[in-house]
């Protein structure tokens, strides 16, 4: 076949037998350009998908010129043919390219912004314990009762005259505790309504009980101001209780 420039005839026929030996082909590329693959461009969108739409004209044009009618491989229709079908290789494989570029650009962006937010919060959680640590240290240097709750009503820090006034060994010794278990049950069920108005109102309230017996084993009267910590939204998340003894 490689050397003689005329077609096989035992393999490629004469008349409308060698033209309908690349007809199917056209037909299917054809139908692929039509339906197939602008419905699979529409969903799967990238460079990729509309390269291999793309290439359906040059790989259509392709086998129009072999169906032409070419009588042997030197025609110029069979060069044209040929060059064709390599624009029409060469367009999806020039997509993928692209799309793999794009992909890289995109998670390489993604991988850095994650590592700055890392970074970020790195530095924040750091600052976050230097401030709990300042704020621990002024609670200590405070004579008057102080303690933060959260919104279940437990302990999340006590400072020392708190934990002196709750018999407590150390401040220590309150987290998790219910307000009963701090404040004792006759203080803790006045304050407790108290504490659930400054959750729900976002606002400080003020509370003055009469004489109560605390836990130490003394009769005090007490104000109380309880102030609600609130978050980037608004949305009370714990309270800071601050006692004085009237």
């Amino acid at each position: 076949f490689s050397a003689q420039p005329a077609w096989s005839v035992a393999l490629y026929g004469v008349g409308f037998r060698r033209m309908a030996w690349n007809l199917a082909p056209l037909l299917l590329t054809v139908v692929a350009a039509a339906y197939v693959l602008p419905t699979y461009a529409t969903w799967q969108k990238g460079v990729f998908s509309r390269a291999l739409w793309l290439s359906c004209l040059p790989l259509a044009l392709s086998q129009l010129f072999f169906s032409a009618g070419m009588r042997d491989v030197t025609a110029n229709l069979f060069l044209l043919a040929n060059l064709f079908k390599l624009i029409a290789y060469a367009c999806p494989l020039v997509g993928l390219m692209q799309d793999y570029k794009a992909t890289y650009q995109r998670l390489d962006g993604a991988n850095r912004e994650l590592r700055n937010r890392l970074f970020l919060f790195e530095q924040t959680k750091d600052v976050g314990k230097q401030g709990q640590r300042v704020l621990e240290g002024l609670l200590q240097t405070v004579q008057l009762p102080v303690c933060v709750l959260d919104t279940s009503l437990r302990v999340t820090t006590l400072n020392e005259t708190h934990a002196a006034l709750s018999a407590l060994a150390s401040p220590a010794a309150a987290l998790g505790k219910t307000t009963s278990e701090v404040w004792g049950a006759g203080p803790a069920a006045r304050l407790q309504g108290a504490v659930q108005n400054a959750l729900q109102s976002n606002e400080p309230v003020h509370c003055q009980l009469e004489p109560y017996l605390y836990p130490d084993g003394r009769s005090r009267r007490m104000d109380w101001l309880i102030r609600p910590i609130l978050n980037e939204h608004g949305r009370a998340v714990a309270v800071v209780c601050v006692g004085g003894e009237v």
